[in-house]
Formats: C-alpha cells, structure tokens, sequence
C-alpha cells in the first residue's frame, strides 16, 4: 500500500492514512491493529463505545498510531461526521476498508420487514456511501466538484 504508484503520503507523517469500517471487532479489529503495527495510520471506526476505548487503550498501550471514532454505517450523518474528522486531522484518506456490515440472525419468516430492508439495502450500500463520504473532498480538488455536492459525487 505504502509504493502504492501516484499515492499522496500523509505529508506530516509520511505514512498512508486508513479508515476501516467494523473496526472495533473480529476481522476489522485484527486488520486495523495488524496495519497500525506496520506503521500505516488507522483509523478504526466502530458504534461500540466500550469496544473502541478498550482498542484504543491497547493502541496506546503498545504506542500504535492507531484511533477510534464513533461511526455507525447505517447512519449517513455518523459516516460524514466520521470521514470529516479523518480529512480534519490528515488532509486526506489513502484507503479505505469497507468492513461493517449488518446481520439479522433470526428466520425469514421472524424477521420484521423494517430489519430486512435496512439489512438488505445498508449492506451494499453502506460501502457505496462510506465510499463517497470519503472521496467527495478529493473530488473538488481533482475534477473541480463542490465537495457537498451529493449528484456530482455520484457520477464518477
């Protein structure tokens, strides 16, 4: 990722910024720390309060530059809240690991039709918004876009 060819660096770190989504449990939680141990800066989202101070508690413990932040990927506000402070403390988002997901554990037939439909339509499309949240500033610098400009956005 890092000798990723045309790549722009975190200018103050020199390292590559991430953002992971369901960071804060089971493969999201290994990838993050196994990154921060490889000296990228990660940034572990997750909607668990006590999960994300117990990683970040292990972050600093073992001196990774690793942090959480509070993002719930079935909430638009909370991804562009939490891409927002990304963008505020780094300039920028190198990579992206859409990892959240939803899962009803219950069957067809006992599953109210409110919880399938946002299962069903946050999965895939939490990775498109998470996506465009992250990109939407870069779009303004490169293909000259207002960066709140949801229709512009979604036409690359």
């Amino acid at each position: 990722m890092a000798s990723a060819k045309g790549s722009r660096m975190n200018a103050e770190r020199g390292t590559e910024t991430i953002l992971i989504t369901g960071a804060t449990d089971g493969l999201g939680r290994a990838a993050a720390l196994l990154l921060a141990e490889r000296g990228y800066r990660v940034f572990a989202a997750g909607r668990s309060v006590e999960k994300r101070v117990q990683l970040d508690t292990l972050a600093k413990e073992k001196r990774l530059p690793l942090e959480t932040l509070e993002m719930d990927v079935a909430d638009d506000r909370s991804v562009e809240r939490a891409v927002a402070v990304v963008h505020q403390k780094t300039g920028q988002i190198d990579v992206l690991i859409n990892n959240a997901g939803l899962a009803y554990f219950a069957t067809v037939e006992d599953m109210n039709m409110e919880d399938w439909f946002r299962c069903r339509t946050r999965d895939p499309g939490g990775a498109g918004e998470n996506a465009g949240a992250a990109l939407r500033p870069h779009h303004h610098d490169q293909f000259g876009l207002r960066s709140g400009d949801p229709a512009g956005a979604r036409r690359l």
